[in-house]
């Protein structure tokens, strides 16, 4: 069991929020704002608490203190989305991982930042998953609770767990590593549609000539295990994609049992297309992560925004996974987008995300504080 925010009495107390805001930044300004926008209602339940805010973050991976990943150009759009200009209860840090000791979980570190505060809130569920000193130490030093973000994230990405059937898992993207999602899938979902470069590891396992496409050994022996296992049935996967030599060449579609040696597939095809939106259009729940194809260069973007487009018009409940996904379907509405890729992918996988473990074990050890 763990403490929510909303449970505890917060008046007057001076609170260590952890909040994500590793977002994208060029020359200065905050491109995408989404992770701020999502952490503003703890932070403004806080503040009518009366709190004294300290928030904590990291941003990108910086080996040492660079300017460019400097936390001032969120400290402003943090304060234009408030509409203030500063405010005396409300500070933001400066980059976590300017010091050396986050990333190594040093105690030291932890106990440094837990000595700021009375409370600490763990809102940053984009990194629940990855254990850090902000992450995972400071609730050994601090009551800690979880924030409103963080609440959201596990009680909507839990309906893909308990969905209502039928259901479908889309699993695509760029990244190989999803072989304990497919494991959690193959238990849930009615039918699992596969793209984007996973879909070529499938391939190659049945035996397909892939040419150029994206691939390792390692994924396809993967993949051959996982077809079979009793209920891969389960799996369908494309029948053509979009090739081209290279990502400036000419694009064409091919049926996938006839990919030349000299190209590589970029995305799913029209008859893929239409074959997984009848699949879309039969279910009551929706889990997806990782689009359907190079979706960033507008003429790979094709499957994705089909896709895409159909769920939004659809009845299902929908489950949209962070990272690429979230970035892909922008323009779109469903039931909730992730702010966490991989975090969201370790929850469906069906792993215990390590910070919730931190506040599950803070509460014990701090129970009398809350009663």
């Amino acid at each position: 069991m763990k403490k929510r925010l909303s449970e505890i009495e917060a008046d007057g107390k001076t609170v260590l929020l952890r909040t994500d805001f590793n977002v994208p930044i060029k020359k200065g300004k905050v491109l995408d704002n989404t992770k701020i926008k999502k952490s503003l209602k703890t932070i403004k339940y806080l503040l009518k608490k009366n709190c004294h805010i300290i928030v904590i973050s990291h941003l990108g991976r910086p080996k040492k203190k660079d300017k460019k990943y400097s936390l001032k150009p969120v400290e402003k759009e943090l304060f234009r989305l408030l509409k203030i200009k500063k405010h005396k209860k409300l500070v933001l840090m400066e980059n976590l991982r300017f010091h050396p000791g986050e990333v190594s979980k040093s105690q030291t570190f932890a106990k440094k930042l837990a000595g700021l505060a009375e409370l600490f809130v763990f809102d940053a569920f984009g990194v629940s998953h990855h254990p850090a000193a902000s992450v995972t130490e400071v609730p050994k030093y601090l009551p800690s609770v979880s924030g409103f973000l963080l609440e959201e994230e596990l009680e909507k990405l839990s309906l893909a767990l308990k969905s209502k059937r039928p259901s479908i898992w889309i699993i695509g993207g760029a990244k190989l590593d999803k072989v304990d999602l497919f494991s959690s899938a193959l238990k849930k979902a009615d039918k699992i549609l596969v793209g984007g470069a996973l879909m070529f590891s499938f391939l190659k396992a049945k035996g397909y000539f892939v040419g150029h496409s994206k691939y390792d050994l390692e994924s396809v022996r993967i993949a051959k295990k996982i077809l079979k296992k009793k209920n891969s049935k389960k799996i369908i996967l494309p029948v053509d994609c979009l090739i081209a030599k290279d990502l400036k060449g000419k694009a064409s579609i091919v049926d996938v049992d006839s990919m030349p040696n000299d190209s590589m597939g970029l995305d799913i095809g029209p008859k893929t297309i239409k074959l997984f939106k009848r699949h879309v259009g039969m279910v009551k729940t929706i889990v997806w992560n990782g689009p359907m194809g190079v979706f960033e260069i507008k003429k790979y973007a094709k499957g994705t925004n089909e896709l895409a487009k159909k769920i939004s018009s659809s009845h299902a409940v929908s489950i949209i996974g962070g990272g690429e996904t979230a970035d892909a379907v922008k323009k779109f509405t469903f039931t909730h987008v992730s702010t966490g890729g991989g975090a969201s992918l370790a929850y469906l996988s069906g792993k215990k995300l390590p910070a919730v473990t931190a506040l599950e074990k803070s509460y014990k050890k701090f129970r009398k504080l809350f009663s």
